[in-house]
């Protein structure tokens, strides 16, 4: 039903919150107290039927600004990091909103220019080539 949709959603946000605000003791740990929230998450949206009983936050999600960078987002992560570090070592911190503002804008503008450039013609050719 629409009201077990939308306690899902309310129950994923708030164990993403709470697996967010806590800190763990050991940095490998940092960000593994989400996966079986968004495992979960995961698949309570996919068996919900399309159409039937959206939400707010799975309409917000289905925005088109938001489908547009789902092919970038693997490039994201494997960009954040090495971007990260080369800002910090230029003297940038990170702490900084603008300086953030610019490292989030960056990663992804990069990521997307990976995704269309590099990315998607190595796809389309293998594709071409395996059929």
């Amino acid at each position: 039903s629409y009201a077990r949709a939308v306690l899902e959603d309310v129950v994923v946000a708030c164990a993403a919150f709470w697996a967010v605000a806590w800190e763990p003791r050991s940095p490998e740990l940092q960000g593994a107290q989400l996966c079986p929230v968004l495992c979960y998450w995961v698949f309570a949206l996919a068996r919900r039927p399309k159409r039937h009983y959206e939400t707010f936050l799975t309409r917000a999600l289905a925005h088109p600004a938001l489908v547009a960078l789902a092919p970038g987002t693997y490039a994201a992560y494997a960009f954040s990091t090495p971007l990260r570090d080369a800002l910090g070592h230029a003297g940038w911190a990170l702490a900084d909103p603008g300086v953030f503002g610019f490292y989030v804008l960056l990663t992804f503008a990069g990521a997307l220019a990976y995704e269309h450039r590099v990315d998607a013609p190595l796809r389309t050719a293998l594709l071409r080539r395996l059929a």
